[in-house]
């Protein structure tokens, strides 16, 4: 955003800009509200100062010098004008020096507030101000500003002063917000200037300009004698335009309240003010009023706002007092304390305490900032934006690649009108090459509001374009995309770079038109479950073979994936052959739990085992083709994530090769991702060992095509797996995770450049798996139908205030809905955030909003027919771990499944192209509108990273076991958590959310105890009711003359021991270990057979102190 342009006017003789706090007895200053414009830098504002007396009051610190007139070419530079107005009538009598505007003045204010302007206006009681702001549209229904005494037909009287010395009578009375004197509890006329505010109520929804550092700003100055900002009166809703006869400006007429697509945008209230009752003030002199306040109180209008962008006009601020903005009420009145103890004002001269202070500061920025011009812009937002020439020759057609991205239009604005392009890149793909869909509004509903509207594009390459492709060792082509759309009868267009790569090197093709996936859920990486049994399960011809199919057997899931890619890659190597991804993995017509880590066995207690396999594709070319050393390796991340492009350094780490490419993946240090192998848990592992399972040389014979085999053991349930000091199940905060898989190959290593980093969205060494998938129940209890799941995030990067190239927005979420219900609840915790400075970045990026704060760290908004969008704030250091929440209406019925898509989008980090020298007349040189000029500055934002949440509808018959195993696995993980570590909170408010299921499912939450294995299964052959159970620690393990095991000692939570026979080799393993990490067991025995076990449960690790 670039900067915003202020002017501040004031009038009569009491307003002056002296930048110290005056002693002189009724001149105030007002350098606290201009200074916490002028030391904003986010946003950063310009501030101009004038007085329509400047030369009459000998003012020194005004911008503009002298007696101040307005005309449009004052006006046209400015953003927002700020109108302090204090002549008028006052008590009865005209102030000095008091002189209405002119209607040429008028007339130039209007024509600023029709072109998008805002005003903020503010006079004091009786008709103060009105002289200045009074015919002012919109201006003078938004607030009283005419005495009593002196009315004006048509329009309400304001509150006067009351009679504050004396016994003069009034037609109307006071409004006195005073707050008693903190010494003696007297009411002081001078105490306005005490360090005791007065309390504010915020009308909901809570308007954006009282969204504080900390909070709704619920504290104003108080005043003894206040005026009032209101609604308009319904007259001026309906009534006649408002004319002007100008001087030199002829007679202009304007309409009050514009109406836009059927709707009237008016003002309204959105904070009130309140007297203390029956109370008198000391006034000078130590004398009493001799009027007290009302009885019953009078609560007033104490801000009154206009949206104008709905109306498509300049907003409008109206204030009940510019008290609420003087130095004298807000820093304190430098004479008005009283020396005399126990008389009052007591401390007048220290003004509001800090948190007051804090408030109105912020409330003067946001204030300022709601008020600014609505930007109008368009942008390139791309997802996909570098092709290979090897995937658009296997894959034509590519969905959503980018998207047209208008800010500040309505959707009547927009109506039928859709986007055209030109550019090089325009020209390669043809006339029908790119197709702009339907767009997709924050509001379809509000035609008249001014919203995000995206267009989605798609590109399909007619077979005419493998030949714009570079080839053989050519650098990529970056090629100019230029949008163009006309509104308004205004021009607009936007531009990004699309890059072209040779191929012959080995890739992924993530997306199949004819499967109509999507990217996030690649075709050429799969996940697959395989569960343990009598009958070992097999694949491929590779069989799961396990000693015990109850008890998690790691080296058998390693055995099974390194025989499972051998026999892939010697029986599905050709394209033309059959799909193993379709025919041969199991379950992939879902695919939804294979990368789940709360499923750890079935009902029956057999465990599941999840495994990851990639396709690698190679073509030959004209002459054949031979990839050496092609590496795959596989990355989890510990929960859902946006957070997938390509960062060598943190989740994408790895050890180097011999040439210093990447060799091996290891896990960053904030254990952010987690790699997984098929050769043993990390670091034990012979992966990448010279050639093996995820090391091999590729080939392709000429004009060939060949398949590759990759894979690994998602070793997601063994408390031995550890990395970086953590075994991994601890890690994992969530209960589906994003998995990458990344070709390292020498040959083609990933590059981020020209400002965009690599990711899954637009690399073709990158595929990812990353769907959340979390049930709903039908009916149910409210709780089972609030739909929760952690994501990881990292902080935005810092933006630069005051930039123009898109480097001032901060990284920000795009929420799909999809066909989630309108009338649903989202919300997202950040307990590293707050959310006042998410909800301040929103007003500053977005035209409207419909974000709040539920909570200091939870942001709310309701679920619309289009897409939410969110600010990622900047910060630096760990990454903000949330929750996402959706709550669904009890509309929701079995059998349904909605779908929600989360991308993060962020800006293109340089200012200029880059593109790779050509020889001479090969190619047309990328430019600003294809002019052929090799440097253009431009820029547009990407998407970073996607996610999908899919929420099916079923029965609490069917989501209660598995909600439970996700319950007892995530209170052992929270066991596993420092206090200290950012997941603890989200860890604590989702399991509350789990228990709420639990129980609204027919469960009992309180029974679930913390297990990695989740909750027992109940043996199919024993009754639970002829079962009991045992909860303890191994306190000994037994074994007979020979050395033979042959049995166990548990010494049980009540203090008890209790012994158990067995001869089993598999039991001896489990209570060895249990007994050896001092693990908490549950040992469920026959009530016939107390000493032989019938089942032994993992229940949880030792819980950190």
């Amino acid at each position: 955003m670039s900067a915003i342009n202020v002017l501040i006017v004031a009038d009569g003789n009491r307003f002056t800009f002296d930048p110290t706090s005056t002693t002189t007895e009724g001149v105030f200053t007002i350098n606290a509200f201009i200074g916490a414009l002028q030391a904003s830098t986010d946003p950063v504002f310009t501030v101009a100062k004038a007085h329509r007396r400047g030369a009459t009051n000998h003012e020194q610190h005004v911008t503009i010098p002298g007696n101040f007139t307005f005309t449009p070419a004052d006006l046209t530079s400015y953003d927002v004008m700020c109108l302090f107005g204090d002549e008028g009538y006052n008590d009865g009598g005209l102030e000095p020096g008091s002189s209405p505007l002119m209607p040429d003045e008028l007339i130039a204010i209007a024509d600023f507030m029709e072109s998008g302007g805002g005003v903020f206006a503010v006079g004091d009681h009786d008709g103060l101000g009105a002289y200045m702001c009074g015919d002012i549209p919109r201006v003078r229904t938004m607030r009283k500003w005419y005495e009593a005494e002196h009315p004006r037909a048509g329009f309400p009287s304001n509150w006067s002063t009351g009679g504050i010395v004396g016994g003069e009578t009034r037609l109307l009375p006071r409004t006195d917000t005073l707050r008693p004197d903190s010494a003696d509890g007297k009411f002081y006329f001078y105490g306005q200037s005490d360090p005791t505010p007065q309390p504010i109520t915020a009308i909901a929804p809570v308007h954006p300009v009282l969204q504080g550092p900390s909070g709704t700003i619920t504290q104003f100055p108080d005043h003894m004698h206040e005026g009032e900002a209101i609604t308009a009166p319904a007259a001026f809703l309906t009534g006649p335009q408002i004319t002007y006869n100008g001087a030199t400006l002829g007679t202009r007429s304007f309409t009050e309240y514009p109406n836009v697509a059927g709707h009237q945008e008016t003002p309204r209230v959105v904070a009130t003010v309140t007297e203390i009752p029956g109370h008198t003030t000391v006034g000078q002199g130590g004398a009493y009023t001799s009027v007290a306040t009302d009885t019953p109180p009078k609560t007033i209008g104490a801000i009154s706002a206009y949206d104008g962008y709905n109306a498509g006009v300049g907003r409008v601020l109206t204030g009940s007092t510019f008290h609420h903005y003087m130095d004298i009420n807000v820093t304190g009145d430098p004479t008005s304390a009283s020396t005399t103890p126990g008389v009052g004002p007591t401390n007048s001269n220290l003004g509001l305490p800090p948190d007051a202070l804090n408030g109105m500061l912020a409330y003067y920025v946001n204030a300022v900032m709601w008020l600014s011009r609505l930007a109008k812009t368009c942008s390139l937002w791309v997802d996909k934006s570098t092709f290979g020439v090897d995937e658009v020759e296997e894959t034509k057609t590519y969905g959503d690649a980018f998207w047209v991205v208008l800010d500040g239009f309505s959707p009547s604005e927009l109506g039928s009108t859709v986007p055209t392009f030109s550019g090089a890149f325009a020209g390669i793909v043809g006339a029908s090459g790119i197709i702009a869909g339907t767009p997709v509004f924050e509001n379809m509903a509000a035609q008249w509001m001014p919203q995000r509207i995206l267009i989605p594009c798609t590109i399909k390459f007619p077979a005419s374009a493998l030949s714009a492709f570079p080839t053989g060792s050519a650098g990529p082509f970056f090629e100019l995309l230029q949008a163009n759309i006309l509104l308004g009868g205004t021009s607009y267009s936007a531009q990004a770079d699309i890059e072209l790569v040779a191929g012959a090197d080995p890739y992924f093709n993530n997306v199949d038109p004819t499967q109509d996936n999507v990217f996030w859920l690649s075709q050429d990486l799969r996940v697959f479950t395989l569960t343990a049994g009598t009958n070992p399960p097999s694949v491929a011809g590779a069989t799961l073979s396990t000693a015990n199919p109850t008890m998690l057997d790691a080296n058998a899931g390693y055995a099974f994936v390194q025989q499972l890619i051998t026999n892939l890659n010697s029986g599905y190597s050709d394209p033309g052959g059959t799909d193993p991804f379709a025919s041969v993995l199991p379950n992939q017509s879902g695919a939804l739990t294979g990368d789940s880590s709360v499923t750890p066995h079935d009902a029956s207690g057999n465990i599941n085992y999840n495994f990851a396999v990639a396709r690698v594709r190679l073509s030959g070319g004209p002459t054949g083709s031979t990839a050496s050393n092609v590496r795959v390796f596989f990355r989890m991340f510990l929960t859902q994530s946006n957070d997938t492009d390509f960062q060598p350094t943190t989740t994408y780490a790895s050890n180097p090769d011999a040439q210093g490419r990447p060799g091996s993946p290891v896990s960053d240090a904030a254990t952010d991702t987690i790699p997984f192998f098929a050769t043993g848990n990390y670091p034990s592992i012979n992966d990448y060992a010279g050639l093996n399972v995820n090391n091999r040389p590729v080939s392709a014979g000429a004009g060939g095509h060949v398949w590759a085999y990759f894979g690994c053991f998602l070793n997601v349930y063994d408390t031995n797996n550890v990395v970086n000091n953590q075994s991994v199940p601890s890690r994992l905060m969530g209960t589906h995770h994003c998995i990458v898989a990344e070709i390292a190959y020498d040959g083609a290593p990933i590059v981020n450049t020209n400002g965009v980093t690599m990711s899954p969205e637009n690399s073709d060494k990158l595929a990812q798996r990353n769907l959340q998938v979390t049930a709903s129940d039908n009916p149910g209890a409210s709780a089972t139908h609030r739909i929760p799941q952690t994501f990881d995030l990292r902080p935005s990067r810092p933006v630069l205030a005051g930039s123009s190239e898109l480097l001032d927005l901060p990284d920000e979420l795009m929420i799909d809905w999809g066909n989630t219900p309108v009338g649903s609840t989202a919300s997202i915790y950040w307990p590293q955030v707050d959310a006042a400075k998410v909800l301040k970045l929103a007003t500053r990026m977005y035209p409207v909003h419909q974000l709040s704060a539920s909570d200091a760290h939870t942001l709310q908004c309701p679920v619309t027919a289009g897409a939410t969008y969110v600010p990622i704030p900047p910060g630096a250091g760990q990454n903000f771990a949330g929750l996402f929440t959706v709550d669904l209406p009890p509309t929701v019925v079995k059998g349904q499944a909605f779908r929600i898509v989360v991308r993060r989008v962020s800006t293109r980090q340089v200012s200029e192209r880059t593109v790779n020298a050509q020889q001479p007349g090969t190619r047309a040189r990328v430019g600003v509108n294809g002019d052929g000029r090799d440097k253009a500055m431009l820029n547009w934002r990407y998407v970073v990273g996607t996610f999908q949440v899919t929420i099916p509808v079923s029965t609490h018959d069917v989501l209660l076991e598995p909600e439970e195993n996700t319950l007892a696995i995530m209170k052992w993980r929270l066991s596993q958590t420092a206090p200290s570590d950012r997941w603890y909170p989200v860890l604590q408010r989702y399991i509350s959310y789990l228990a709420g299921r639990v129980n609204g499912l027919g469960g009992n939450a309180g029974s679930i105890e913390p297990s990695p294995l989740g909750v027992p299964p109940k043996p199919a052959h024993v009754h639970v009711e002829h079962t009991r159970e045992f909860t303890g620690k191994v306190s000994s393990i037994g074994y007979d003359r020979f050395g033979d095991f042959d049995g166990f000692r548990l010494l049980s939570e009540d203090g008890c021991e209790h012994t158990f026979r067995s001869c089993e080799h598999a039991v001896e393993d489990v209570v060895r270990c249990a007994w050896r990490e001092r693990d908490v067991i549950t040992v469920i025995v026959h009530r016939h057979e107390l000493h032989v076990p019938v089942s032994i449960v993992l229940r949880r690790a030792p819980r950190l102190h």
